[in-house]
C-alpha cells in the first residue's frame, strides 16, 4: 500500500480558475487529446438534464444558495414584441445562475421531499462537508488536478456524489455508470480525498465512494449505490490512460484525434447478450 500525502483544500472560487486537470476533462480525453483541447476551449452547453442536476445539487448541498444562484423561468410569449423585450431582460438579470423551467423547479422539489423520506440518504447528506474542492499532483505524470466533491468524511473515509438520472435501479443506472464513466470519478475522486496515488489503494485503506441515484421524474425514486473493487480498478486504468495521453499531448504539443486507419469495430458485450 502506498503512502499518502496531504491533499490541498481549495476555495470555491480557486476551484474554478486553476489551471489542472479535473474529471470532466479525463472524461474528453479518453475521447482524444484534441476532443479535449476542445472542450477547454469551448466547455459545452449545460443540456436541460444538465441544468436540473445543478439545482437538485444546489438544493440539496447548499440550500442557502438557491435563490441566489437558481432562477426559474417566468412565463413569457417570445413570439410578441413585448415578450422579446422581457426575455431579454430575464436573461440579462440571470447571467451567470442556472436557468431551470417551471416544470424542472417542480422536480427539483418532489426530489428534496423523496430525499427528505429517506433516513439512509439524510445520514449520508449530513456526514461530511459540502462541496469540498481539493487540488493535488498525479504521481506518475506531475499533473496538477483538482476535484470537487459533493460530500466529504474524512473521519469516516467516505466520499459521496449525487446523480440525478432516469433510471435509478440496478440494472439502469450500472449502465448510467459505464456510459457516463462514473467510475473513472470514482478513482480520480478517491485519490483526492485520500492522498493515496491510486484510487483501489484508498479503497484498499478503507475508503468508499458512494452515490446517491436521484429520478427525475415520478415517482422520483431515490437508490444508495457504493462500487466494488473491480469498478475501482477498472476506474484506476482509466485516470492512468487519460493523465498519461493528456501529459503526452501537452509535452509534444501534439492533440490528436482518432487513429488515421481502418479499425475493426465490434459490439458492445451487452449488446450481444442481448441479441443471444
Amino acid at each position: 500500500m502506498d503512502k499518502p500525502y496531504l491533499p490541498t483544500l481549495l476555495d470555491g472560487d480557486s476551484y474554478f480558475t486553476v489551471d489542472a486537470v479535473n474529471q470532466t476533462l479525463l472524461k474528453q480525453v479518453l475521447k482524444s487529446p484534441a476532443h479535449a483541447r476542445e472542450y477547454l476551449k469551448s466547455p459545452m452547453k449545460p443540456t436541460p438534464a444538465m441544468l436540473l442536476g445543478t439545482a437538485v445539487h444546489t438544493a440539496l448541498l447548499e440550500p442557502n444558495l438557491f435563490d441566489s444562484q437558481i432562477v426559474v423561468i417566468p412565463d413569457i410569449n417570445k413570439r410578441t414584441k413585448e415578450g422579446k423585450l422581457q426575455w431579454k431582460a430575464f436573461t440579462a438579470g440571470a447571467e451567470g445562475k442556472t436557468i431551470i423551467t417551471k416544470q424542472q423547479a417542480v422536480d427539483c422539489i418532489q426530489i428534496g421531499h423523496r430525499v427528505a423520506r429517506s433516513d439512509a440518504v439524510n445520514r449520508i447528506v449530513n456526514s461530511g462537508a459540502h462541496e469540498v474542492s481539493i487540488g493535488f499532483e498525479d504521481e506518475q505524470t506531475g499533473l496538477a488536478c483538482k476535484a470537487r466533491i459533493d460530500i466529504l468524511d474524512t473521519n469516516g473515509k467516505h466520499v459521496v456524489d449525487i446523480k440525478t438520472t432516469a433510471d435509478a435501479s440496478m440494472y439502469g443506472f450500472s449502465r448510467s455508470c459505464a456510459k457516463f464513466l462514473y467510475h473513472l470519478q470514482a478513482s480520480f475522486y478517491l485519490r483526492a480525498a485520500s492522498g493515496h496515488s491510486k484510487g483501489i489503494e484508498a479503497y484498499k485503506d478503507g475508503w468508499i465512494f458512494t452515490i446517491i441515484a436521484v429520478e427525475t421524474s415520478a415517482p422520483y425514486g431515490v437508490a444508495i449505490y457504493k462500487f466494488d473493487q473491480r469498478a475501482i480498478c477498472e476506474g484506476d486504468d482509466l485516470v492512468d490512460i487519460a493523465l498519461k495521453s493528456w501529459s503526452e499531448a501537452k509535452m509534444f504539443d501534439e492533440f490528436k484525434d482518432y487513429p488515421d486507419e481502418v479499425q475493426e469495430l465490434s459490439l458492445p458485450a451487452w449488446a450481444l447478450k442481448e441479441q443471444e
